[in-house]
């Protein structure tokens, strides 16, 4: 027929091109089969390690020395130490003045104000704001800015 391609032919069963043709799908497949085993293995031994990590019970909701924030953290005694003698340093430490700092905390109040619970005491917006401009002042860790309370 014009126009229309005639499909090769497939090897005869008798001859070594179709034998090696058969070997080749054979070794492809039993590649494709090992890799198949082999994640399905790796994917029972992550399973088989979650199971053991488990869940660990919480012993605290939050930390007792956390609840004495308002007595030690920098938020409470620091900032308004520094608000009232060093106000340079108060620059420093939040990269903004006292008054700049009131007005974003004005304008942002609604929107970052959270209510207390049963189990906790809300964050007050103040506090909210302070603590990313701080870490954007002075790219300290998060980890270790919990430990001051903040």
């Amino acid at each position: 027929m014009p126009g229309h391609m005639a499909l090769p032919k497939p090897p005869q069963q008798d001859t070594d091109e179709y034998y090696t043709d058969k070997l080749e799908m054979n070794s492809l497949l039993i590649n494709n089969l090992k890799i198949q085993l082999y994640l399905t293995n790796l994917l029972n031994i992550d399973q088989q390690q979650k199971k053991k990590r488990g869940k660990k019970a919480r012993r605290w909701f939050v930390r007792s020395w956390i609840t004495q924030r308002e007595q030690y953290g920098h938020y409470h005694q620091l900032l308004p130490h520094l608000q009232e003698h060093d106000l340079d340093f108060y620059r420093y430490y939040l990269r903004v003045d006292h008054a700049i700092f009131n007005e974003i905390l004005q304008r942002i109040t609604p929107r970052i104000s959270r209510q207390d619970t049963n189990w906790r005491k809300a964050l007050e917006p103040g506090l909210r704001l302070a603590i990313p401009l701080h870490f954007m002042a002075t790219w300290e860790a998060y980890k270790s800015m919990a430990l001051n309370l903040y």
